[in-house]
């Protein structure tokens, strides 16, 4: 059940709640008329909140059921109303449910159906949905069979993930490896890569190495970080020691990973240990890659990502 009041956007910061707040969940969805009988302390839901000076000001649940979600106890406090707490919440439930790779949420409401509706929540059949969904005690007894039923497709809403590599010149490595994930990733992953100091051309080595692996390269030219921190980035990585000492700050919070190796440029020699260098450095960033593909991102949350991209490193 939901009740809710807002419309300006905030910028309160959400955090997910544990089950010490449970006392002030209890008490919030009590003073907006929401059932909280059902709340039990070894089977909560994911609550999501917003912390004021004067206590919990705003509170939503997710509750999983497979690839359904359920968007439950949405409540505002009376002095929160009317700033846009209540679609922050809504928003950033909706979020997570995408990056936990659910496919769709339900709700039921008996006060909030035209502001969902507002949002892109689209009515639907109570007994449409999903049967863990119906099996949950808010279908099964807490709401009404009056109460409106919608849902909320998150197809739509799954973007790609957009991947930053960097290096110094942005002339070897990172054109590697952005050629590899864009190639190999194509469709789920959306990646640039720029330099520190970029170099006046990509290196043709790195050029040669990637058409070995049916990849063209030709006329890329090399690109400069600056302006890149303002843009929405899911992933930097790293590729060269003084890349990650010049990085930027991202004020977006993307994962941070650091790929270390040896820059191939600085080998010397023949045209053909030179060309081994890039081989080298190419193979390195496919399996890197070929794990980095193979990670449950959808199923992780920010820290265990950050954790499994950067463990790479040492593959």
């Amino acid at each position: 059940m939901l009740r809710s009041g807002l419309l300006r956007v905030v910028s309160a910061p959400i955090q997910e709640l544990g089950p010490d707040r449970l006392p002030a969940i209890r008490a919030l969805l009590g003073a907006s008329a929401l059932p909280v009988e059902d709340l039990d302390p070894a089977l909560l839901p994911r609550f999501f909140g917003v912390e004021g000076a004067d206590g919990l000001q705003g509170v939503v649940a997710l509750e999983r059921q497979g690839e359904a979600g359920l968007l439950r106890s949405l409540a505002v406090a009376p002095a929160s109303r009317g700033t846009g707490l209540g679609r922050e919440l809504v928003q950033h439930v909706e979020a997570q449910a995408v990056g936990a790779g659910l496919r769709e949420l339900w709700l039921l409401t008996t006060t909030a159906e035209p502001f969902f509706r507002h949002l892109g929540w689209e009515p639907a059949a109570r007994d449409r949905a999903p049967e863990g969904i119906r099996g949950t005690s808010e279908f099964r007894s807490v709401c009404p069979s009056s109460a409106a039923c919608l849902r909320r497709d998150l197809r739509g809403l799954m973007q790609p993930y957009r991947v930053l590599v960097l290096c110094t010149g942005n002339s070897a490595r990172s054109q590697i490896a952005e050629a590899l994930l864009a190639e190999r990733g194509a469709g789920r992953f959306v990646v640039a890569s720029a330099g520190s100091r970029p170099a006046a051309r990509v290196n043709p080595y790195a050029v040669r190495v990637l058409a070995e692996r049916g990849i063209a390269w030709e006329g890329r030219v090399p690109k400069p970080i600056e302006g890149l921190e303002g843009e929405r980035w899911d992933f930097v990585i790293t590729v060269c020691d003084r890349a990650r000492e010049a990085c930027p700050i991202f004020p977006r919070r993307p994962v941070f990973a650091h790929w270390g190796m040896p820059d191939p440029a600085e080998v010397g020699g023949t045209d053909e240990e030179k060309l081994r260098a890039f081989r080298d450095t190419l193979i390195t960033l496919e399996r890197r890659i070929a794990l980095f593909l193979e990670l449950p991102l959808e199923k992780l949350d920010r820290l265990a990502r950050e954790q499994a991209v950067r463990a790479l490193a040492g593959r």
